[in-house]
């Protein structure tokens, strides 16, 4: 640790049974190492939670501005993959710096291989548990069956559903996979001279000397990868489903309205030349309303009558009076029939969000009705307000605003949430480092195996819920995009984290002693690289996927013991 950070944090070698113990405090205070070690323990859960609650800060932040039309793109291809692979990053830095840095070091290393081979592991088989469906002849079944009027798509249990349930993997699954084996080719510029000049009688210094020079070439590799896959991402990546889902997320949180997250699209929609353009983003709005539609529409009648649709406006944060809401429901009751159905609701809905005005406050229509000033409550109202009343409100600072201002306040949230997701990463990943190397000191065990089983799981663990949340979507779109991002993951450690590393070889004078590291993670990516074009992920696949984070461990220590490398 630095000097400053030793005085914030506690050092855990000074705890009973650490080899700072009797220097820092006195002999018999540091003979139970048994309480030493728990409270070890317990240091290292509650830095864990505070990465883990960090990530979660960096991933909501970033996810934010997404709800920014004029930087969505950007923000989706690039800034997401970047500030998703900070927490790795930040634990690759701070195990590199420090007086017993060459020994620290691998901790950093543990984080990196466990980060990388444990998100293309057990998320994968948790997307493939969540995301299945029955396999048929030709592949998973993702449509209904002509004839058929009561259908599931998953309905085999037991052993057949080892075989006869799965995922299909498409081809941006298969195209990333090839990405991600290009990119981890990297590690071999930094490897290979490592062969030769990583001896028991050669010292750190003079093989940190042999290696600088491979290193910063490494690292211009690493450099020029990760820039290619930025631009690939910008060119190629569909962040449309990503938008929908903080959209939808966002407005459930009370976090903007309907016309807070599409007035600006729509707007530009109308400022563009060309019908098709328009059509295209108003059938995007259309498509985003029917789930929140669908929510009512308890008898699949494709119809909500007047207390349904106040309900559902509740719901997308449009907060109207009751006559508001009566006169929109009678414009939009085009047979009056007393109900809408969808094509209804969702045009008028189109119509109501062009209408909101960039600057005045969110009682936003083009309906011209005069509020009951007098306090005179007309007949349906007091329900709707009683109704209103029960349900969780908008945060007060977002009631009032304009689509552009909710926009504005959305940014400010999202900067000031990255940015102490940012900063309590990285003032709690070195302590973290500490507990880590403390921990493999105590149990005889080295750093590495510690880092690589507990570190991942402090920076990661969310990717692990999501991949499957997610996949339960039970489409091939969901499916792609849950298994794509997490390759891309691995694609951010390979160029990303690993620049990191070879700055610190260059800067820091450190020499790279860990092949068995290297191999282990290398040969998974290259396996996950050949199982990403099978076509079919069955559930069975995904037992034998999962296998591979175990089996990584075990060939680390082939290799180091039997195998005689590092």
């Amino acid at each position: 640790m630095g000097s400053f950070l030793e005085k914030l944090f506690l050092d855990p070698t000074t705890l009973p049974g650490g080899v700072n113990c009797t220097a820092a405090i006195g002999s018999d205070y540091c003979e139970g190492s048994g309480y030493g070690f728990v409270q070890v323990l317990m240091l290292m859960v509650f830095y864990g939670y505070i990465l883990f609650a960090s990530s979660n800060l960096i991933s909501d932040g970033s996810e934010l501005l997404l709800l920014i039309p004029s930087i969505r793109g950007i923000v989706g291809s690039v800034v997401l993959p970047i500030l998703g692979a900070v927490p790795d990053g930040a634990i690759v830095l701070f195990s590199g710096l420090g007086a017993d840095a060459q020994n620290q070091v691998s901790v950093g290393v543990g984080a990196l291989a466990g980060s990388t081979i444990m998100l293309l592991t057990l998320p994968w088989f948790l997307a493939i548990l969540g995301g299945r469906v029955d396999v048929g002849p030709n592949g998973p079944i993702y449509k209904r069956p002509r004839g058929m009027k009561v259908w599931k798509k998953l309905t085999r249990t037991g052993f057949s559903a080892l075989r006869k349930t799965g995922v299909s993997l498409g081809s941006e699954i298969r195209v990333t996979a090839k990405i991600m084996f290009a990119t981890s080719i990297v590690y071999f510029v930094i490897q290979g001279p490592a062969f030769f000049y990583d001896k028991s009688d050669n010292a750190i210094k003079s093989q940190s000397s042999h290696e600088k020079d491979w290193a910063i070439a490494g690292f211009a590799l690493t450099l020029l990868a990760f820039i290619g896959y930025l631009i690939y991402q910008v060119k190629f990546a569909n962040i449309d489903d990503a938008v929908d889902k903080v959209t939808k997320k966002a407005i459930s949180e009370r976090l903007i309205s309907l016309s807070g997250a599409f007035a600006s699209e729509l707007s530009d929609a109308d400022e563009d030349e060309g019908k098709p353009l328009v059509s295209k983003k108003e059938a995007k709005v259309k498509d985003f309303l029917r789930s929140f539609f669908e929510k009512y529409d308890y008898d699949n009648s494709n119809s909500i009558d007047s207390n349904e649709f106040t309900l559902l406006m509740n719901d997308l944060n449009e907060r109207l009076s009751g006559p508001q809401l009566k006169q929109m429901m009678s414009e939009m009751d085009k047979d009056n029939n007393g109900s809408l159905d969808f094509d209804e609701f969702s045009s008028a809905m189109i119509h109501f969000i062009e209408g909101a005005s960039i600057e005045d406050p969110v009682s936003v229509t083009s309906l011209t009705v005069q509020s009951n000033e007098a306090g005179v409550t007309t007949e349906g109202e007091e329900d709707v307000e009683d109704e209103e009343e029960e349900d969780e409100e908008m945060p007060e600072e977002f009631q009032h605003l304009s689509p552009k201002k909710q926009r504005r306040a959305v940014l400010i949230r999202s900067i000031w949430t990255m940015g102490l997701g940012t900063f309590l990463v990285l003032l709690f990943s070195d302590p973290m480092v500490g507990v880590l190397n403390d921990i493999g000191t105590r149990m005889g065990v080295p750093p590495f195996y510690v880092a690589f089983v507990l570190a991942p799981l402090a920076s990661n663990a969310s990717e692990l819920i999501a991949a499957f949340n997610y996949a339960k979507k039970k489409t091939r779109k969901t499916i792609a995009i849950s298994l794509a991002t997490l390759e891309g993951a691995a694609v951010m450690n390979n160029t990303f984290c690993l620049a990191i590393f070879l700055l610190l070889i260059f800067f820091e004078g450190l020499a790279w002693r860990f092949s068995a590291e290297t191999i282990s993670i290398v040969l998974i990516q290259v396996a996950m690289t050949i199982y990403a074009h099978k076509r079919t992920h069955t559930l069975l696949d995904g037992i034998i996927i999962v296998s591979f984070y175990p089996i990584s461990l075990v060939l680390v220590a082939l290799i180091e013991g039997p195998g005689g490398l590092d």
